[in-house]
């Protein structure tokens, strides 16, 4: 990493990075929307077929997953208001927060309880339709709730599907390629939550362990602004490039990673993404919030968010803990720890001489008393009830 050092001797960001101390950073690549999108490797169309293709299957995850009938069979979930933590936070923390502050509750998705039943289960549902079609397992006028019969899961059965995770994507894939009647094998960092490993293992999945990290309603009045649990990117970029596509330069999204795995925003920050790796400046990847803790960037993601991404902040593990205490006593609400990084963009970004600075710059200074806060929640619901009060206890000794 002589390069690196080269590059970025008088980084102080860098440096602090380094120090594993909690940071705020702004995208100086980040342009308007319009101008972005025109070299942008996704679009609209994108967005739509993915649409299309989730009706297509909505009568087969309603048949097997009687728990997304009552959206019928689309994966999707609550924007809370939740009044009670700004005010915990307000107080707690001594940021003030002009607007109203949101929880989306992704904690509560169904299938997976996490973000991840979105992009996880969507990657399996096109291949399997895509294996579907050019097979002919569908008949004329069939519905999609046939891909679920027995003889097409022994076709299916002959096709392996593997991915590698930290906890909730090897979830949403695994549970969902089991019922499909895949061979699937997740292989997992050690340091996944075990209750993960044994949900898995309940539908016939082969988990298999590793050491090291896997990867060896808003207009221009009432500007929007999302904070997003970040990992190796994927969830996180597909949600802030759907939000763009939608809201334009109205959105503002900011990705919050823990101080020991800030593996997006060192890569964005150095402009080498996959190229540089959090073990490369002396971090240990490691983080309570498992599915956090990645090494090495998304090059994909990362380049993709280069002209959209707002900024990025850090956060320590114990605050992790703090913020689920709170939103519990709050709220009533229960997130996992990972789940709670987005609080962090509050508590790290408002107020502060460079948040200040990026309001001036976007002309938002006079619109954030009617400004929208959302705080994306990526995961909780399946945590099991042992799990919650070791949680809780962790909580409370901090």
């Amino acid at each position: 990493m002589e390069n690196l050092e080269m590059q970025n001797k008088d980084n102080p960001l860098l440096e602090k990075i380094k120090k594993g101390e909690e940071v705020l950073w702004i995208n100086p690549g980040k342009i308007p929307f319009q101008e972005a999108s025109e070299d942008l490797p996704l679009t609209e169309t994108d967005i739509e077929e993915a649409r299309k293709r989730l009706e297509r299957f909505a009568p087969l995850l309603m048949k097997y997953f009687p728990e997304t009938r009552e959206r019928n069979g689309l994966i999707e979930s609550p924007l809370t208001e939740i009044p009670y933590m700004k005010k915990r936070m307000e107080e707690k923390y001594g940021k003030k927060c002009r607007g109203r502050l949101f929880l989306k509750e992704d904690n509560r998705l169904a299938i997976a309880g996490s973000v991840k039943a979105r992009g996880g289960i969507y990657e399996v549902l096109k291949h399997t339709e895509d294996l579907a079609l050019a097979h002919g397992l569908l008949k004329p006028g069939e519905g999609y709730e046939h891909l679920g019969d027995p003889e097409k899961k022994r076709f299916f059965k002959d096709y392996t599907i593997q991915v590698g995770s930290t906890g909730n994507l090897g979830l949403s894939i695994g549970i969902i390629s089991a019922v499909l009647g895949y061979k699937v094998i997740i292989h997992m960092s050690a340091d996944a939550k075990q209750w993960k490993k044994d949900l898995l293992r309940s539908y016939g999945v082969d988990v298999r362990e590793y050491r090291s990290d896997y990867g060896k309603a808003v207009d221009q009045e009432h500007p929007l602004f999302v904070y997003i649990p970040c990992g190796v990117g994927g969830a996180p970029g597909g949600i802030t490039f759907g939000l763009k596509e939608i809201y334009g330069d109205h959105v503002h999204c900011f990705f919050a990673e823990p101080v020991q795995a800030p593996c997006m925003l060192l890569g964005m920050s150095t402009g080498l993404h996959d190229r540089i790796s959090v073990e490369d400046v002396g971090l240990t990847g490691k983080t309570q919030a498992d599915g956090l803790a990645v090494g090495r960037p998304s090059a994909f993601v990362g380049k993709v968010m280069e002209p959209l991404l707002s900024g990025a902040v850090t956060v320590e593990d114990e605050k992790l803990y703090r913020y689920m205490k709170d939103l519990l006593d709050t709220q009533n609400i229960f997130l996992e720890p990972s789940a709670c990084a987005g609080f962090q963009g509050p508590v790290g970004i408002w107020g502060s001489p460079e948040f200040e600075a990026y309001l001036r710059k976007n002309h938002l200074e006079d619109s954030m008393d009617r400004a929208v806060h959302v705080l994306w929640a990526t995961g909780g619901s399946l945590v099991p009830e042992e799990i919650r009060r070791n949680y809780m206890k962790e909580a409370e000794n901090l």
